[in-house]
């Protein structure tokens, strides 16, 4: 695996990560108060997500792929609720259900992840 596809899995397992817990989201807020933490999890999972090209499909087996591939729809789907200009930051976010869900989705992707590098 080269340089470029280990950071880029490591990148994506940390956004994961992000998504799919309280803590971390809290804990990213407070390290930047200025951010919009969902916003900017999305941004980072869509621009880190690349399935067009052929050296990120080789970092994952095709089950990972195809796991992956289904949580970026479930993103996509998000983008639509999540453009609304008063779309809740954290802790508030943690009430809006479809945040919730994608939540238990990113946890349940990283659960099938071999997640060594």
């Amino acid at each position: 695996m080269t340089e470029l596809q280990k950071n880029s899995k490591l990148n994506l397992i940390m956004t994961l990560t992000y998504f799919s817990s309280k803590e971390e989201q809290v804990r990213y807020k407070k390290a930047v108060p200025f951010v919009h933490i969902p916003i900017e999890i999305m941004e980072q999972w869509l621009s880190g997500f690349l399935p067009e090209q052929e050296w990120f499909r080789e970092i994952f087996t095709k089950e990972e792929f195809v796991t992956l591939s289904m949580f970026n729809e479930e993103c996509l789907k998000a983008q639509k609720f999540m453009k609304k200009e008063d779309y809740p930051d954290v802790p508030d976010v943690f009430e809006i259900e479809e945040w919730n869900y994608l939540m238990a989705k990113a946890q349940e992707t990283i659960d099938k992840l071999d997640n060594g590098v």
